[in-house]
């Protein structure tokens, strides 16, 4: 029986594409979607573990990002802790358009921070 030519590259080849196409993929994946899984997991370690406070609602402006038809909005606050002398800082969050209408500027509400960088802020749901 004759034996059937693999081409040049032989079965090198036939393998090396599609890896080439899924590290593509894969690459364009982590650019997207990286700082936004990274976002999520930094925001759930402060609620975690994060000291609780109260607010209030300096400014809210949209980043022009959706998930899931929910904007993401950059809510600026004065943090008053417990202890020690209130700070301003800036919370990145999603939330629906009906929560919006408690994040108004003026409005108390509550969060929690990070004791080692008061500027990691995580609005309490």
């Amino acid at each position: 029986m004759a034996r059937k030519s693999t081409g040049r590259y032989g079965t090198v080849g036939n393998i090396l594409g599609p890896l080439i196409v899924l590290g593509i993929i894969g690459g364009a994946f982590a650019v997207f979607f990286g700082p936004v899984i990274m976002d999520d997991l930094e925001t759930d370690r402060i609620l975690e573990t994060g000291i609780p406070a109260t607010a209030r609602v300096i400014d809210l402006e949209d980043t022009g990002n959706r998930f899931n038809g929910n904007p993401e909005v950059e809510i600026s606050l004065e943090v008053t802790p417990a202890e020690g002398e209130p700070f301003e800082t800036v919370a990145k969050t999603v939330m629906s358009v009906v929560e919006l209408r408690e994040f108004q500027p003026g409005m108390i509400v509550h969060v929690k921070y990070d004791q080692q960088d008061r500027s990691k802020v995580a609005v309490v749901p």
